[in-house]
């Protein structure tokens, strides 16, 4: 019997979709940026297409590098990430995908690293600390997006330079 009733817990544990709400951990702004480079990055972020006047080939391999970042699943960068309002030092942003909604936060008050958050979600079984495993999955694809526009920026600054 007590056999049963582990096998019984473990397969409602497997089934369960829900994990920890973590934050990722913090960004670290590149030295030299100012808040419109910052901002600037965090809005490409969110931007199907991003308008950097790569060349052909350049295009191409940064393609490649954003598909191998990105794990395949946004090469190109088509997103449903979008921007939603600007609060001082603070963006939130919205991803929309299908019945799923999460607001996050994009928190650059220190202008020393960049930290995300997950406000708020719909049809994510958020309760408290818990929320559906898809989520940080999608917050993870847009912190991978944000260090790539952080490097594009950086790379503009010293071209620039």
């Amino acid at each position: 019997m007590r056999k049963l009733l582990v096998v019984v817990v473990l397969l409602l544990l497997g089934a369960c979709k829900t994990t920890a709400n973590i934050s990722p951990a913090p960004i670290s702004i590149p030295s030299g940026f100012t808040e419109s480079d910052v901002k600037a990055a965090i809005l490409m972020a969110t931007m199907d297409q991003r308008g950097d006047g790569l060349t052909a080939g350049q295009r191409i391999t940064d393609h490649a590098i954003g598909a191998i970042l990105n794990n395949y699943s946004t090469a190109g960068y088509s997103t449903n990430w979008f921007f939603e309002s600007n609060d001082g030092r603070l963006i939130y942003v919205g991803y929309r995908n299908g019945l799923y909604y999460m607001h996050v936060s994009v928190d650059y008050n220190t202008m020393t690293s960049i930290k995300l958050k997950i406000e708020d979600s719909k049809n994510l079984k958020q309760d408290g600390d818990v929320i559906h495993k898809r989520a940080l999955e999608w917050l993870d694809n847009f912190e991978n997006r944000l260090r790539v526009t952080l490097g594009l920026v950086a790379r503009r600054k010293f071209e620039n330079s």
